[in-house]
């Protein structure tokens, strides 16, 4: 599996000052984002490429919230890791966040958000060496 750094991540929030800090700061660690104030237009790309990560807020304007655009690209792309953001306070209790590969709470670090996918992607490969 290639590193986190060498692939896409597509990045969803409608809060412009959080959008453009996070995918800034993914972009200096060397990571290529596709980044959208909506589902809608997301959407559209998604289907279009192919991403290491999708990362969406939860609460965002367009035909889907953050948790449906994630369900979303699921069934889009099975591959690709699946990140719920919010403001909220326990988003681990949202009742579709287990269906996703990780929650985090906003502001989240460019660098710690790369070490996450990072360690998803270890125990992905984990639990398929051992299938």
């Amino acid at each position: 599996m290639e590193s986190v750094t060498a692939q896409r991540m597509l990045l969803v929030d409608d809060d412009p000052v959080v959008l453009s800090t996070l995918s800034r700061g993914l972009e200096r660690l060397g990571v290529d984002v596709d980044a959208y104030d909506n589902t809608s237009e997301a959407l559209l790309h998604l289907e279009a490429d192919r991403y290491i990560a999708v990362i969406a807020d939860q609460v965002l304007p367009g035909a889907l919230c953050g948790h449906e655009f994630l369900l979303a690209a699921q069934q889009v792309d099975p591959q690709a890791l699946t990140i719920l953001m919010s403001e909220m306070d326990g988003m681990d209790a949202h009742p579709a966040a287990e269906r996703f590969d990780a929650t985090v709470g906003k502001p989240v670090a460019p660098a710690d958000l790369v070490e996450r996918i990072r360690m998803i992607q270890t125990l992905r490969m984990s639990a398929a060496a051992a299938a």
